[in-house]
């Protein structure tokens, strides 16, 4: 008998969970910490940090995973804006944002046995005043 391969998330994100739940996708978690790279060429940074991630969940040996990592940041030009960690640094991002286009880039890395893919999607947003 053959068995399904099995998906990891590597991720603790809760709308990651969310979409894959909703494409009726089975997975399991391996949530990870590592240091995200915060500075760079934003499209780099993404697809890097997407990579760190699922690296850090894959279990060497364990055959028929496929690790999932993904990445997704928020750019005005070459500036990254991360994750803010409170309201006041959030207020300051969102007023940056005011009145601009900027770019959402989402990295997605898929790890297989000794395969790595990675693929980038970039979405540029226009705020209102």
């Amino acid at each position: 008998m053959t068995r399904a391969p099995t998906l990891v998330l590597a991720s603790a994100s809760p709308q990651r969970r969310a979409i894959l739940e909703r494409l009726g996708i089975s997975f399991c978690l391996r949530a990870t910490c590592v240091a995200e790279i915060e500075q760079g060429d934003p499209a780099s940074v993404a697809l890097e940090n997407a990579l760190l991630k699922a690296r850090a969940a894959r279990v060497p040996g364990a055959l028929g995973e496929t690790v999932l990592g993904v990445d997704t940041l928020v750019a005005l030009g070459p500036r990254i804006y991360g994750k803010p960690p409170d309201e006041r640094a959030a207020r300051e991002t969102l007023i940056a944002l005011d009145g601009e286009t900027h770019t959402v880039f989402s990295g997605v890395a898929l790890l297989r046995e000794d395969r790595e893919q990675v693929a980038l999607a970039e979405t540029h947003v226009v705020f209102r005043d």
